[in-house]
C-alpha cells in the first residue's frame, strides 16, 4: 500500500471544537458551531465523541439522529451480519463504505485475538463500523474501547441498540449491536482499533465452502495471524485506512429539517441551491437522506454550489472542454472550446463539481478514474485500452481524456477490454426486494447489440447465476463468464441470452427458517424486476438458474421449489449439506427436507421436471453429495447431466468449465422451444 501522511492534517481554524462532551453514555449537550453562520447554538444536540486536537477529522455522526440513527444503523448491521457477510467496501445503492466485520460476530469462525485490515477508502464515503454484536441481545459498552489514531472515543453506550434481527451461526437472532458511522474524512491515514473483552466460545463454522478465502489484507498483504484466544481475554480489530483525495462530490446527499439540500466534497458539506441543481448533478430525489442539524454539523462547511440548469453550458476550471447539462448528465460538445467563448455563455465550475456529473458516452471518448485503467468508449460501452501508445496509434488525443470518479465509472456499461474481442455489455444495477426488505445489487450482462434499433423487438432467455458462500454478486465475473460468453458467441456456440448475477450473502438461496427469505427474493422479486426491466422471454421455459458451490445447492433447490419460474437448473460443484452439518436456518426433519435438493429430488411432483446439470471435480470434498443428487434424479428418470472433471472446489475449476456450462443452458432453452437468436 502506498504510504499516506503520518496522520490527518491539523485544523486550519484557531478555534477548535472539542468533541469530548459527554461521559460514557453521554447526556445531550449544547454545541456551538464555530464559524458556521448556517448553524447556531444547537439545543439538545448529541455529544460528539472525539478530541479534535488529537484526531480532528474522523467524526462519528450522532447516535440517535438521522441520517444514521438507530433504524438506519440497524439496516447496516443486518447488511454486515446477513446480506453482505465477509464483504467490505461500497455497494450499488448504498452511500456508506462497509468496513469488514469480525467473523466471530456472525458466528461463522472462531474468536481470534486480533484481526487486521489495510483499506483504501474513496473520498466522500461515510465509514460504517460494526464494533460489536451480541446474539443474546445483551451488550455492555464498557467492555469495548474504540480508538482513532490512538485517541479513545467516549460515550459509546449511546451507540448501543437492540433487537437487530440478523444471522448468528446460521440462526436468526435479535442482536444487541454497538456500531457507528463516521462522517466522510479528509484525505489521510487513520488507524481505528476496536478492543473488546469477550468470553472465547468456539463458534461453529457456518459452512466455508472453500470458494472465497478471506485471509488477506485488502491490498493483498498478509493479514495478522488469527490466534484463538483463551476465555475472557481481549480481541482487537485493527483498521489501517488510507483515504484518497476528494476528486468529486460524493454520493451522500443530505436534507436538513427545512428541506435544504447539501452535497459533500470530501469532509465538507456544500449547499445545493435547489432541487433542479441536484437533478443536474445526477442525484435522484430518492438519494436525499434526512439529516438533523447536529448531523450536518459533523461535516465542515464548504462554499455553496452554483445553481445549475437543464441545458446549461459548463466547463471545468482546469480544462477547456465544454459540456451541456442534460437529464442529470453532461454531454461533451466536441469542437466547442471554452477559451473561445466570446459570448460568455459557458459557466466555469470547480473541476470536482463537474466531475460528479455522469458523462454521456460518445464514440471514441476516453475516460479515466484514479485507477490505472484507461477506458475507450465503443458502441455505447467502456472498453479498457492497452495504454497511451494505443491511444496515439488510434489518432485519439490524450489531452481529451475525461476524468470520471470511480463511483461513477462503476455505474457505466462495460464491454471486453481492447485486447479481447468485443461482445455483450455488463453493468451493475439495484432493485428493491420486498422479500428481504431492502435494495439489493445485481450485475446484468446484455447480449451484443441489445440496444440496437434492429433488435428492438427481440426477446432473450435469462440465466440467473448464483455465487458461492463468501462470494458476492460479481463472483462469476472473476472467473471470466462475460469473456467466455463473448468467445462462445463469436464461434457460433452460444446464442444471445441475458445473464443476471444477484447478491446472496451466506443464505444458501432459500427461504430460511425464521430468517431471510432468499428464495422469494430471487424467484419472485428479482425475476419480476428483470422481466419488467429487460426484454426477456418471461416464462418458465426461458429462465434458467445456475450456481457454484452454495449457489449450486441453491439453483437446484430453487428450480424444484418454484416449478412455475425456472425450467433449467445447473449445480456446479454443489455444496449439499447433510442435516447434521447444515446451518440452523435449514431446520430439521420436514423443514430440512423442504430445503434439501436431494430430498426434493425424491419427492417433488412435476408435470414437466426441469432439465438439470450437475458437475463436480474428482478432488472436490462435496462430490459424494453431488453424486447422491445425481442418483436421486436418475431414480426418478428425470432428464439431467452428470459430469466429473479433473480438479477440486475452487475458482480455477469453475473458470475452466464455463465453456461447458453456458452451452448447456442454451441447449436447454432450445429444447424447451425458446426461439434463440445468433
Amino acid at each position: 500500500m502506498p504510504a499516506g501522511p503520518a496522520g490527518p492534517p491539523a485544523p486550519a481554524r484557531a478555534l477548535r471544537r472539542r468533541r469530548v462532551l459527554g461521559a460514557l453514555g453521554g447526556a445531550a449537550t449544547a454545541v456551538t458551531a464555530a464559524g458556521s453562520p448556517a448553524f447556531g447554538r444547537i439545543a439538545g444536540a448529541a455529544p460528539h465523541l472525539i478530541d479534535e486536537e488529537v484526531a480532528p477529522h474522523l467524526r462519528p455522526f450522532p447516535a440517535a439522529e438521522p441520517p444514521f440513527d438507530l433504524g438506519a444503523r440497524a439496516t447496516l448491521a443486518q447488511d454486515a451480519l446477513t446480506y453482505f457477510v465477509r464483504q467490505q467496501g461500497v455497494f450499488p445503492g448504498r452511500s456508506t463504505f462497509l468496513l469488514p466485520a469480525a467473523p466471530w460476530l456472525g458466528g461463522w469462525a472462531e474468536m481470534a485475538s486480533r484481526r487486521a485490515w489495510d483499506l483504501t477508502v474513496p473520498a466522500g464515503q461515510p465509514l460504517y463500523l460494526l464494533a460489536h454484536a451480541d446474539p443474546a441481545g445483551a451488550l455492555d459498552a464498557a467492555q469495548t474501547t474504540i480508538t482513532v489514531n490512538g485517541a479513545p472515543l467516549a460515550g459509546l453506550a449511546q451507540y448501543v441498540h437492540r433487537g437487530v434481527a440478523a444471522l448468528h451461526a446460521g440462526r436468526s437472532r435479535a442482536h444487541a449491536v454497538l456500531d457507528l458511522v463516521f462522517a466522510p474524512p479528509p484525505p489521510g491515514r487513520y488507524k481505528i482499533e476496536v478492543a473488546t473483552r469477550l468470553p472465547a466460545v468456539a463458534r461453529p463454522d457456518e459452512g466455508d465452502d472453500g470458494d472465497a478465502a478471506n485471509d488477506t489484507r485488502e491490498n493483498g498483504s498478509p493479514e495478522h495471524d488469527a490466534v484463538t484466544v483463551p476465555p475472557l481475554v481481549q480481541t482487537v480489530l485493527a483498521y489501517d485506512i488510507t483515504v484518497a483525495p476528494a476528486d468529486a462530490l460524493g454520493p451522500l446527499l443530505l436534507r436538513d429539517p427545512q428541506g435544504q439540500l447539501y452535497a459533500t466534497l470530501g469532509n465538507r458539506r456544500r449547499l445545493v441551491p435547489d432541487a433542479e441543481t441536484a437533478r443536474a448533478l445526477g442525484y435522484r430525489p430518492a438519494d436525499a437522506l434526512d439529516a438533523s442539524v447536529a448531523a450536518l454539523e459533523v461535516l465542515d462547511e464548504g462554499t455553496p454550489l452554483p445553481a445549475l440548469r437543464e441545458g446549461m453550458l459548463v466547463s471545468a476550471n482546469n480544462h477547456p472542454a465544454v459540456y451541456r447539462l442534460t437529464g442529470g448528465t453532461r454531454a461533451w460538445l466536441r469542437g466547442f472550446d471554452s477559451v473561445w467563448d466570446e459570448a460568455g455563455d459557458v459557466r466555469t465550475l470547480d473541476a470536482a463539481v463537474l466531475a460528479a456529473v455522469p458523462p454521456v458516452l460518445q464514440e471514441d471518448m476516453l475516460l479515466k478514474g484514479h485507477g490505472a485503467d484507461l477506458f475507450h468508449v465503443e458502441q455505447g460501452a467502456l472498453r479498457k485500452a492497452p495504454g497511451i501508445t494505443w491511444v496515439a496509434d488510434r489518432r485519439l488525443k490524450p489531452a481529451d481524456i475525461l476524468f470520471v470518479p470511480e463511483r461513477i465509472l462503476a455505474t457505466l456499461p462495460q464491454n471486453s477490454p481492447h485486447w479481447m474481442m468485443p461482445g455483450g455489455t455488463w453493468v451493475d444495477r439495484t432493485f428493491s426486494s420486498a422479500a428481504v426488505g431492502r435494495t439489493m445489487p445485481y450485475r446484468v450482462f446484455l447480449p451484443p447489440d441489445y440496444h440496437a434499433a434492429s433488435r428492438a423487438a427481440e426477446r432473450y432467455p435469462v440465466l440467473y447465476l448464483l455465487h458461492g458462500m463468501g462470494g458476492r454478486y460479481d463472483e462469476w465475473s472473476g472467473y471470466g463468464v462475460e469473456e467466455v460468453a463473448n468467445e462462445l458467441h463469436k464461434n457460433g456456440k452460444l446464442p444471445r441470452m441475458i445473464l443476471v448475477a444477484p447478491q446472496g450473502g451466506l443464505g444458501y438461496w432459500m427461504n430460511q427458517l425464521d430468517g431471510a427469505q432468499w428464495g422469494d427474493y430471487v424467484a419472485r422479486d428479482l425475476v419480476q424486476h428483470v422481466d419488467a426491466t429487460y426484454r426477456t422471454v418471461a416464462r418458465r421455459e426461458g429462465r434458467a438458474v445456475g450456481g457454484l458451490s452454495m449457489g449450486g445447492h441453491g439453483a437446484v433447490q430453487l428450480a424444484l421449489t418454484y416449478p412455475d419460474v425456472f425450467g433449467t437448473a445447473g449445480a456446479h460443484s454443489p455444496s449439499i449439506r447433510t442435516e447434521d452439518s447444515a446451518p440452523a436456518y435449514f431446520g430439521s426433519g420436514a423443514d430440512f427436507a423442504r430445503r434439501d435438493p436431494i430430498s426434493l429430488a425424491h419427492t417433488a411432483r412435476f408435470t414437466s421436471p426441469p432439465r438439470i446439470w450437475i458437475d463436480a471435480g474428482k478432488d472436490d470434498p462435496w462430490k459424494d453429495r453431488a453424486e447422491e443428487l445425481h442418483q436421486a434424479l436418475r431414480a426418478r428418470g428425470w432428464p439431467h447431466e452428470w459430469h466429473v472433471y479433473e480438479g477440486g472446489h475452487d475458482g480455477w475449476y469453475w473458470g475452466d468449465h464455463l465453456w461447458e456450462y453456458l452451452p448447456f443452458y442454451a441447449e436447454s432453452f432450445a429444447r424447451h422451444g425458446v426461439a434463440l437468436t445468433s
